[in-house]
């Protein structure tokens, strides 16, 4: 016998003779050797081996064969009412619909203060944890009882059991629904927009609605949704945003709604779209519902801020522009880097700082003397209307800046979310 293993030998010997375990705690304490049984039987293994020697040194304890009441785990493995708890998830089960499922483990603090008083005179490599075994335990009584899969990175439902107080706790994970939206109305903010004045508790001039518009995007999308799931709530994820007035055309936004804690999972997207399309009655069109992920949430907000951003802006000049000069800032905004100070129609909810952001290309088209269409590729993020306007300097370079005229914005249509970066 080697001296490292001489050495793990009167290491269990001398835990043995100084705690009572019973044969799964005595298991996990080589947990991770012998992978080919089940830790009760490296737990009688190991007892075997170690009461033959203590009898072989001449130093016998009969605490080695005994196994109640354990000094770790309490004996939860003769009291564990499996089939209690079972009936406690599928009551669960009648309330949620899922597909797949985690769990967890609960257990008291003087269960865990046990456990490490024994663990720590082990190698780290080699103890594995009451909890794990538990948690192999019912996963695969869960497995193989209620026919629902196993997903531990992206479950529906994690069951955490209390098996000590013979309880059951769920955690609904959301349900993520990706899709994108066109927009196509002038009044119509993408979140609920509350009244000014009282601040949505309800006043004369909102009409004691609480809002300054009636309805906003997210609600149009995440209610009917919200509906169709029997969720609790719902949170909505929109790549970017576009003003109240700016029509959202052309391939749409992305956008995720978080439905929480749904009790359907399992709907038809296709008439999902349908019902939200219906209700909305013309202000806007969702297209393409998927399911989708919290991971793509993530994504969705990161690419917000690098996806490219196509404009289409009417614009008026207050004296006629030369056409020559109209011309050239198609010249000026190629691939050029915009300094963007906060504009001062938002400084109220937003810090003041300066941002840098590109316009990859400007086309433009004239209509008369003092008016003409620009079609702007550009970073998202940046503040279109201040680009041209120059927002009294604050947006440098601006279109009014390199005209030397004083523009306006008639009417501003985002025409693309597209990646150009």
């Amino acid at each position: 016998m080697k001296d490292t293993d001489t050495k793990m030998l009167v290491k269990l010997f001398n835990i043995l003779r100084e705690k009572i375990l019973c044969e799964h705690c005595t298991g996990r304490l080589i947990g991770k050797t012998w992978p080919t049984l089940t830790y009760r039987e490296k737990g009688l293994l190991l007892k075997a081996i170690i009461y033959a020697y203590s009898v072989n040194i001449g130093n016998p304890s009969e605490n080695i064969v005994e196994r109640k009441p354990c000094e770790i785990c309490e004996n939860i493995f003769d009291t564990i009412n499996v089939d209690d708890l079972l009936e406690k998830v599928n009551a669960i089960l009648e309330e949620y619909e899922c597909d797949t499922f985690s769990t967890g483990v609960s257990i008291p603090k003087r269960i865990i203060e046990k456990e490490i008083t024994v663990q720590k005179t082990l190698p780290s490599e080699m103890y594995v944890p009451l909890k794990r075994e538990l948690n192999l335990l019912l996963r695969k009584v869960l497995l193989e009882k209620t026919g629902r899969k196993i997903d531990v990175n992206n479950p529906d439902i994690v069951f955490i059991f209390d098996v000590y107080r013979n309880e059951v706790n769920a955690i609904i994970n959301p349900l993520y629904i990706y899709g994108r939206y066109r927009k196509y109305s002038r009044k119509l903010p993408q979140a609920i927009w509350f009244c000014p004045t009282c601040r949505g508790r309800g006043c004369s001039r909102c009409n004691w609605t609480g809002r300054k518009y009636p309805t906003a995007i997210n609600e149009l999308i995440g209610k009917p949704l919200m509906e169709l799931c029997n969720a609790e709530d719902y949170k909505f994820h929109g790549s970017g945003r576009e003003d109240v007035d700016v029509r959202m055309l052309g391939s749409g936004r992305p956008f995720i709604v978080e439905l929480i804690k749904p009790k359907i999972r399992n709907i038809d997207l296709e008439s999902a779209e349908k019902a939200i399309n219906e209700q909305a009655n013309g202000l806007i069109e969702v297209f393409g519902l998927r399911i989708s992920s919290s991971a793509e949430v993530e994504k969705l907000k990161e690419r917000a801020k690098m996806t490219g951003k196509v404009y289409g802006a009417l614009i008026e000049s207050r004296d006629p522009i030369d056409e020559n000069k109209l011309e050239r800032l198609e010249q000026i905004f190629h691939n050029t880097l915009i300094k963007q100070r906060t504009p001062t129609r938002v400084l109220h909810r937003r810090a003041d700082k300066v941002r840098h952001k590109m316009v990859y290309i400007v086309k433009i088209l004239p209509i008369d003397k003092k008016m003409f269409y620009a079609t702007i590729y550009c970073q998202g993020g940046l503040y279109v209307k201040e680009l041209i306007t120059g927002d009294y300097g604050r947006t440098k370079p601006s279109f009014s800046k390199a005209l030397n005229k004083s523009l306006k914005v008639i009417k501003l249509d985002v025409l693309g979310v597209e990646r150009y970066t």
